[in-house]
């Protein structure tokens, strides 16, 4: 290696190029879902901090009678 301009001259290094993957097997099928009866509505909530810093969800705990 030699000096040019005061730089070291640059070692040129392979290409790393990782093997290829092995192709993946299909994701098995999932069940059907089970058939809903009555009423009952899905109830969605988001978890959020209270005061203390403790993450609750109470307004799902509510309607849920807990």
């Amino acid at each position: 290696m030699g000096v040019v301009g005061g730089w070291r001259d640059e070692q040129f290094v392979e290409a790393l190029v990782p093997s290829p993957l092995p192709v993946a097997s299909p994701a098995p099928a999932l069940p059907a879902p089970a058939a809903r009866t009555g009423d009952d509505g899905v109830l969605f909530d988001v978890s959020r901090p209270d005061a203390s810093g403790r993450v609750t969800a109470r307004a799902l705990r509510g309607r849920l009678g807990r």
